[in-house]
C-alpha cells in the first residue's frame, strides 16, 4: 500500500521556455505558451533549461501567472524545486 506525504492537485506537464525573472518562467502547455510563478529566486541553472519537461498546477491566485511551477524531471524522476512544497514534505 502506498503512503502518500503530499498529493499535488491536477498536475500538467510543460516544456520550459525560458526563465523571464527570479519569479516567472515561460512555459509551454497543450501547445500554448503561458507564464508560471516560481518562489524559489535560486538560480536552478541545471534545471530551468529551455526544452526541459516540467510540472505545473494552476495558480490559485491569477495574475500575472497562469501557472505555478513546482517541479523539473530529472534523471526519470522529478526534483521539486517549489520551496513550500519542500517544507511540507519535510515537516511531514
Amino acid at each position: 500500500m502506498e503512503t502518500r506525504i503530499c498529493a499535488i492537485k491536477n498536475p500538467v506537464a510543460c516544456a520550459i521556455n525560458e526563465r523571464i525573472n527570479r519569479f516567472v518562467v515561460g512555459v509551454r502547455l497543450r501547445g500554448k505558451n503561458y507564464r508560471a510563478c516560481i518562489n524559489n529566486t535560486g538560480r536552478l541553472e541545471q534545471f530551468l533549461v529551455p526544452g526541459r519537461e516540467g510540472f505545473c498546477t494552476v495558480n490559485g491566485n491569477p495574475g500575472k501567472t497562469d501557472y505555478r511551477l513546482f517541479a523539473i524531471a530529472s534523471g526519470g524522476l522529478a526534483a521539486i524545486i517549489d520551496t513550500q512544497l519542500q517544507m511540507m514534505v519535510f515537516e511531514k
